[in-house]
C-alpha cells in the first residue's frame, strides 16, 4: 500500500524463509509487512535448525 488504498479486498497470504531470532533484518521485514494488515504471515522456516525455528515461530 503506497497511497493509502489497499489494492486487494483481503490480506495477501505470506510465508517467510529465514529472518529468525539471530537475523539482522527479519524483524524489520515482518513488522513492515504486518503493519497495515495487507499481509498475513502463514508459514515460516525461520532458522536452519528446525528446533530453533519452531521455538522462534
Amino acid at each position: 500500500m503506497i497511497n493509502g488504498i489497499k489494492p486487494v479486498g483481503r490480506s495477501l497470504r505470506w510465508g517467510m524463509v529465514g529472518g529468525g531470532g539471530s537475523s539482522q533484518i527479519g524483524y524489520i521485514h515482518r513488522s513492515a509487512a504486518l503493519r497495515d494488515g495487507s499481509f498475513t504471515l502463514l508459514a515460516g522456516a525461520f532458522d536452519i535448525d528446525p528446533r530453533r525455528g519452531r521455538e522462534f515461530g
